[in-house]
């Protein structure tokens, strides 16, 4: 049994961010440790007591007066007692379990199989060939490339320095992120750039001669700094995508039905062999089936939902839901039967662990199972 996990539980418990399966997990364990008090060692009720007690102190010391705050001491004597009961060595699992400890058990097993949402991860693979694993790798400088210094500014970020000095052989990066990750880049003309969960993005260290072009996978959002004599383009499966000013998402993945590049502000020029749009805010180039086709009127806060933290849900199919939770999660989904016929609207913070959606579709009354990194479908 891992303590830190107990911890943590226990801490989302009192504060009231624990999901429905948490909360019965503590309240559960709080039921044993009442019912067997006489079980406990002296010892043991000395430092559970001392825990309630700075747990209390601390409490109080956070309200102002004249505000006056009740507490459920139950729950936190319950809770306190759970994680220093663990500490000392798991008393409560050492003899023969009962109906209910085997129950409490299996509860165990499926809150400490639950996902974690993704976080600050990605690979950045240098000229030769080289990878650093960014999501461990110090702050500071990590690596030269051509002439260019490169840098972990903070947690989630890469930036690329000019070392001024003469120019030698254009040198690529490329930056990926894994299921279950995202970053932010900054390059070397000082554009933005934010990567979802499996998604890549190649782009020399150094801009050189007229031009700036990158090329992406995955999905994408850029904050462009224009130049006019140095246009910037985007390469993104069959299209290319020129900056007239602009910030714009690009989202490329292979397992969506379509390529579609999202206008936030400025201009952009999006073309494939055979047609060309300029898109205004709020318009969408859309293409599928080899046909280029443009969207007025789209919805600019689903599309940037991801960015900023958020799976926004506009009449999402639930196919389309699935493959989002799978590249968050890292998650393969399954299905037992046909593919639910549902629809979801709202909105659901990205930063949730996978068993706060789970609840949200058992609401739907869409039965999951999740086993390791498999997600299963029971309907």
């Amino acid at each position: 049994m891992d303590n830190h996990f107990f911890y943590q539980l226990t801490e989302r418990y009192l504060e009231g961010t624990a999901t429905a399966k948490e909360r019965q997990l503590v309240e559960a364990f709080y039921e044993q440790l009442s019912s067997e008090d006489a079980a406990i060692p002296e010892e043991m009720k000395r430092r559970v007591k001392a825990a309630m007690h700075k747990h209390i102190q601390a409490e109080i010391a956070r309200v102002p007066a004249p505000v006056h705050r009740i507490y459920n001491w139950r729950k936190i004597a319950g809770s306190a007692a759970i994680v220093f009961a663990l500490a000392a060595g798991g008393l409560f699992f050492l003899k023969q379990p009962s109906k209910k400890e085997r129950a409490t058990a299996r509860l165990i097993k499926s809150v400490q199989e639950d996902k974690t949402p993704g976080g600050n991860k990605a690979i950045l693979t240098l000229g030769n060939g080289a990878t650093i694993m960014l999501d461990s790798a110090h702050n500071g400088i990590l690596a030269t490339q051509g002439n260019a210094n490169i840098s972990k500014l903070d947690s989630g970020r890469l930036a690329y320095t000019s070392m001024n000095r003469k120019p030698g052989g254009i040198v690529f990066n490329t930056l990926s992120t894994p299921r279950g990750g995202q970053y932010q880049l900054l390059l070397p003309d000082g554009t933005r750039v934010w990567l979802d969960a499996a998604s890549s993005i190649r782009y020399p260290t150094v801009f050189a001669g007229n031009t700036r072009e990158v090329e992406v996978t995955g999905q994408v959002y850029f904050e462009v700094v224009h130049n006019a004599s140095h246009p910037f383009s985007v390469l993104a499966g069959g299209v290319e995508i020129s900056d007239i000013g602009t910030y714009f998402n690009v989202n490329t993945y292979a397992d969506e039905p379509s390529e579609k590049i999202t206008l936030v502000q400025g201009r952009i020029a999006v073309k494939d062999k055979e047609t060309e749009w300029i898109l205004k805010p709020g318009e969408q180039a859309e293409q599928k089936n080899g046909l280029l086709d443009l969207k007025k009127g789209v919805d600019i806060a689903a599309v940037m939902a991801w960015k900023n933290g958020q799976f926004q849900l506009r009449s999402t199919d639930f196919a389309t839901l699935m493959r989002q939770i799978s590249r968050w999660y890292d998650v393969d989904i399954s299905y037992e039967g046909p593919v639910p016929d549902r629809k979801f609207g709202g909105s659901i913070n990205r930063n949730v662990n996978l068993s706060r959606l789970l609840e949200v579709l058992h609401d739907y009354g869409i039965e999951t199972k999740l086993e390791s990194k498999k997600l299963i479908i029971m309907n």
